[in-house]
């Protein structure tokens, strides 16, 4: 009979030894982790010193895909992004693949990942708020009255903005009702700081005032940093909703300095550094700026700047177009909603790299690509009837401004058609409003509403030859002097304008300027 062998069994000895060692490994790789996750988060950020480009279609007519973006938000290594006109959320991962995750939205705009890994989203279009789960895209309205604007209970004007805390408290930048509001987890709404008035006031919640409040990030003492777009300025809420100024002059202009001689140009977006430091997406100004808040505070232009442009490379060379968003990992790369251009564009460390260069042709759109468009909508002028044809005063690339030979001289840039004074200018082509602030220079004689293709030029915006509303644009707001004359003009983003519909009327100057 076959003889069995016994089982080799450790004496005490050497299984207490054995669990020694077992103990001392697990203790050793859990001091090594917090060693790890200690220096991540406590070296030295590193300098950005190039960029490149990682998603997005670009922003010419016959794009398909990721062609108007806003909002982004990082969850591990994976970017969020909205897109506006489209509808869309899009996952990017970091080698710029780009997958819907959710759509029928209604002109998104900023995001942010909440505690449960879930995405709040601003849909600005339809002023709500909502919660989308990234892996099933199933969204739930968290806030607001859907398609309805208000200023009332639960109720939001185009909001724009979105943080949430550790705790899971959101913030939101009810953009065009000039607050700040927060949303707890039971639902409820309440209003931090703003609303009374559209203006520039720091104080308490009730006396504080913005102008287009719309980036917001939280900070590690909790209060909040809000980009006030429509005062060029950086605001700071404290959770009992006193609202001081951080840095800006009020002046629309790109200029570095100490935080009370800085100037930003409509500030749109936010984001922390891992020491603190906030980085600043200056839309008008096409410019990415530093807020640095040491022994000597001060704002600093890292990219971009007047004139915009599409080009990467070296930080002081690269150009971008109206950035809008901002998020960055903890490898310290910047990641920019390029939205002028299209592009998800990425702002590295020396030692890192992603993307690629972008080409400028992927943004670049033909005269034949836009007769085409308008043709497809059904070709027509900017006045009544639509069919009569008009006489044109003035064509692309004129030489204007030449009367001496001390003059600057520039290339006209658009069409010219005589109207009379007061004559109603209606829309050529069907839009959306994109830009938080699209009409400029309100009250002047070169006041003009942008849109994506199309803009117009010496019209009195939403307003008849005599300053009064047009009910063709409801939704327009007008802010005026004491004397009641107009100083600003708000049509929020996400408005339809659609082809013949009035826009505004002709000032003094007697004519439409068209520029695409």
């Amino acid at each position: 009979m076959m003889k069995m062998m016994a089982h080799p069994q450790l004496d005490r000895t050497h299984l207490m030894l054995w669990m020694r060692f077992v103990a001392f490994s697990a203790l050793a790789l859990l001091i090594f982790w917090f060693a790890w996750r200690w220096w991540r988060c406590t070296r030295p950020p590193a300098a950005l010193t190039h960029s490149s480009t990682l998603a997005g279609a670009g922003a010419h007519l016959d794009a398909q895909g990721l062609t108007d973006p806003f909002g982004i938000a990082l969850a591990d290594d994976d970017l969020f992004v909205t897109d506006g006109r489209g509808g869309r959320i899009y996952r990017v991962t970091l080698t710029g693949e780009t997958s819907v995750i959710a759509d029928n939205l209604d002109m998104p705009s900023a995001l942010a990942i909440a505690p449960d890994d879930s995405l709040i989203v601003a849909n600005t279009g339809d002023h709500t708020i909502i919660r989308i789960n990234p892996d099933n895209g199933e969204k739930t309205l968290l806030a607001g009255a859907l398609n309805r604007s208000g200023k009332g209970a639960n109720e939001f004007n185009a909001p724009v903005g979105i943080a949430v805390n550790d705790d899971g408290l959101i913030f939101i930048a009810d953009t065009y009702n000039d607050r700040i509001c927060t949303l707890d987890a039971k639902g409820q709404v309440r209003v931090l700081a703003g609303g009374a008035q559209t203006n520039w006031q720091d104080g308490k919640a009730n006396e504080a005032a913005f102008h287009t409040p719309s980036g917001l990030a939280v900070a590690s003492d909790g209060a909040l940093y809000v980009a006030d777009t429509g005062n060029h300025r950086i605001r700071r809420v404290a959770m009992d909703g006193t609202v001081t100024t951080i840095a800006g002059t009020g002046e629309a202009e790109v200029r570095d300095g100490s935080l009370q001689e800085a100037m930003f140009d409509e500030p749109t977006a936010l984001a922390l550094r891992r020491d603190g430091a906030l980085f600043v997406a200056d839309a008008g100004g096409s410019a990415i700026r530093l807020i640095e808040f040491g022994e000597t505070p001060r704002v600093t232009t890292l990219s971009g700047g007047y004139p915009f442009g599409l080009r990467d490379g070296a930080l002081n060379e690269a150009r971008l177009h109206r950035p809008v968003g901002l998020v960055c990992n903890e490898d310290d790369a910047l990641f920019v909603v390029d939205s002028g251009n299209g592009f998800i564009r990425a702002l590295l460390p020396a030692n890192e790299s992603l993307g690629k260069a972008a080409e400028a042709k992927t943004v670049a759109t033909s005269p034949l690509q836009i007769r085409q468009r308008i043709e497809k909508s059904g070709a027509r002028w900017p006045f009544h009837p639509p069919e009569v044809r008009r006489e044109i005063a003035g064509t692309f690339g004129e030489i204007r401004g030449v009367s001496s030979s001390n003059d600057n001289a520039w290339f006209h840039n658009g069409l010219d058609i005589p109207g009379a004074y007061g004559e109603t200018v209606y829309a050529m082509h069907s839009e959306r409003i994109t830009r938080l602030l699209a009409v400029e220079g309100a009250g002047d004689t070169r006041e003009r509403l942008r849109l994506p293709l199309f803009g117009y030029i010496h019209v009195r915006i939403g307003r008849d030859q005599n300053d009064q509303p047009l009910p063709s644009l409801p939704s327009a707001q007008f802010l005026r002097d004491a004397e009641n004359n107009v100083t600003a003009v708000r049509v929020p983003r996400g408005t339809h304008i659609r082809a013949g519909q009035a826009v505004g009327t002709l000032n003094r100057l007697n004519h439409v300027h068209l520029i695409a």
